[in-house]
Parts: C-alpha cells; structure tokens; sequence
C-alpha cells in the first residue's frame, strides 16, 4: 500500500530540492493531489481565481470513456506550527512558471520517477515507509492529499463531504472509496 506523506515529509522533501523548477512540481503534486500527467494539462480559469486540469483519464472498464476536466482545490501543506504553506502556485500557473521538461519515453509519471529516485530525502522516506510496511510511490502525494481531505477539518471546522473529494481528483465517489478508503 503507497504511504500517504505528512506534511514535514513533503517539507523535507521540498526544502531537499534545488533546482526550482521540480520543486515546483512537488509543491503542486502535493498541494492539489496532482496525478503526474495533470502537469501538463493545467490552466487558470474565471479571471486567475480557479486551476483547473484538462488531463483526461480513461475511466477504467468504460470503453472509450474519459474523465472530465476538473477544477483543483488546494490543501495547503502546514508547517509544524500549524501555518499554511501557501506556495502561491495558482499565480505561478497564471504567469506560466516554466515546468522541467516532462517528456520521456515512459511517459510523465517515469519522468517524476526518475527525478525523485535521485534525491536523498525520497530515498529516506522511502527507508521510513518501509519501516510502516508501506510503499513510497508519486502517487503518495495523491494519497497525502485524499487522507487530509477527509481527516483535516476546514477553517470553520467542518469536514469535506467524501464526493468533494472524489470529485477534485477526478475519481467518481465509488473509485474513490475503493482506492483511498
């Protein structure tokens, strides 16, 4: 099972990363639950005020069905203080802040592979998920983001209904369930 980051491993992660341009890339995959290939599909809506992603998945058994275009919610990463991290990353998107090159021949997710395979903070979050029996994976992000959407209340204290969640992914509730419960 693929280990769902804490906020200090994203951190240690990000604060790991020189070149800014991947740190850019780990501060979105992390904040909004960004499978890889959504990198290349985002765009700002409604004058500045929304992401959104293009990135259509094939619905899996569908045939020939693809998820829809979706509109990103962040969940912000907190610092050990409990104050948000606020990357400013929908504006970094609106000025069309320049992404690494994500092309390779076994696609985007290889490329993000690739790139964190190196580091040596994803190499000790990959010895402290082992240590918990789980996997560090990309998709951990994904997983760090489904896990605070159900479980960190909103500022009025609330919770996020499951479908919100579900929906920002892109996952109908059923899948969701079945793959982040």
């Amino acid at each position: 099972m693929a280990i769902a980051l804490s906020d200090t491993q994203i951190i240690r992660l990000v604060d790991s990363i020189n070149n800014p341009k991947w740190r850019f890339v780990i501060q979105l995959m992390a904040t909004y639950g960004l499978r890889p290939n959504d990198l290349k599909h985002l765009h700002i809506r409604n004058n500045g005020k929304e992401l959104w992603s293009d990135y259509r998945k094939s619905k899996g058994g569908k045939k020939g069905e693809t998820t829809q275009p979706r509109k990103l919610y962040p969940l912000f990463v907190e610092d050990i203080d409990g104050s948000i991290l606020n990357w400013n990353l929908m504006q970094r998107i609106h000025i069309k802040e320049e992404l690494p090159p994500l092309n390779d021949a076994g696609g985007i997710g290889q490329a993000v592979g690739r790139f964190l395979k190196d580091n040596k903070v994803w190499k000790q979050l990959k010895h402290e998920a082992l240590a918990e029996k789980q996997q560090l994976v990309p998709y951990s992000f994904r997983h760090r983001y489904a896990y605070i959407g159900h479980n960190r209340p909103k500022a009025d204290g609330t919770y996020r209904p499951a479908k919100k969640i579900a929906e920002a992914m892109g996952h109908t509730l059923d899948v969701h369930l079945q793959s982040y419960a």
